[in-house]
């Protein structure tokens, strides 16, 4: 009949009509029925359970994606791990190669000493890092003046500003590692200037050198020239922190001079950095033009 019908709110879904007494229900407004569930009901659960098991497959089908992303990402850390195990194996074994090399090119190497201040020895090594540097970086000598020039972009063709010859850059770009016989090998595994000095000290000979002509006349000259001697310290080439030094530093022959000059790159002209004079690293004889390594002497030979 179409009239409007007050609905309490009970829990069942009868309704009846005043006008014409149709009992129906509530919910899907078909004939009462009592004793079964709504249909409406019933599509609502049936979509609820629904949801339900598709929101478990879906977390069902999430949890083994991660569990098959944590078993690739273990799986690729143990390779990797054994990757870089090897690598660093491989890297031992090479050092060690190295190492075993240059002890016995050590061996070889007749025996040199020098004698210097410890007042000295901040400033010495200093200089030799400093020229150990400049040999490793992405630098080659002029091929006309041996100047060293270091690339830092740009094309091939180069421009010496010293001796303005111009050529091509036929040197595999890119800084080059440092030998295991020099300083900055130590200073790259973390070793500062000072505990490469510490190192130094341990391996050098620190007993007091004694100075010749020392006319030893009562306690007050003996213990001046004690404390003389104990500010000296001797280096020697049978060690590779010895011999990182004494293959590329000499004195002066100046005697009024007697300063250690390092040697930079191959170039075999010294001048000396306290008097100017000029000398041959090679024979130590002074240099008085060019002249000596035309016909003495080779003016660039590796340190």
């Amino acid at each position: 009949c179409q009239s409007a019908v007050l609905i309490g709110s009970g829990d069942d879904n009868l309704a009846r009509c005043d006008q014409c007494c149709y009992t129906f229900c509530k919910r899907c407004k078909e004939i009462y029925h009592f004793q079964a569930m709504c249909p409406k009901d019933y599509l609502i659960e049936q979509l609820k359970l629904q949801q339900q098991k598709e929101r478990e497959r879906i977390a069902k089908q999430q949890e083994e994606e991660r569990e098959k992303y944590r078993k690739a990402q273990e799986k690729d850390q143990k390779r990797l791990a054994k990757e870089r195990e090897k690598a660093l194996q491989e890297l031992a074994r090479i050092e060690k190669q190295k190492e075993t090399l240059a002890e016995r090119k050590l061996a070889k190497q007749h025996y040199r000493e020098i004698v210097i201040d410890l007042t000295d020895e901040d400033i010495l090594l200093e200089n030799i890092l400093s020229a150990e540097r400049m040999e490793v970086l992405n630098t080659q000598p002029c091929p006309n003046c041996h100047a060293r020039i270091e690339k830092n972009g740009g094309c091939s063709h180069m421009h010496c500003s010293r001796c303005d010859f111009r050529f091509n850059w036929s040197s595999p770009e890119g800084p080059r590692p440092p030998e295991i016989t020099s300083l900055l090998y130590l200073s790259s595994n973390g070793l500062s200037v000072q505990s490469i000095k510490e190192e130094l000290n341990k391996k050098s000979d620190t007993a007091k050198v004694t100075e010749p002509n020392i006319e030893k006349t009562d306690s007050d000259q003996l213990t001046e020239d004690e404390n003389k001697q104990d500010t000296k310290i001797l280096i020697n080439n049978r060690s590779f922190i010895g011999s990182s030094i004494v293959k590329r530093v000499t004195q002066c022959q100046n005697t009024s001079c007697n300063k250690f000059n390092v040697k930079i790159a191959d170039d075999n002209w010294i001048v000396c950095s306290g008097c100017f004079k000029q000398y041959c690293f090679s024979c130590l004889n002074t240099i008085k033009g060019p002249m000596h390594f035309q016909k003495e002497c080779d003016r660039y030979t590796p340190v």
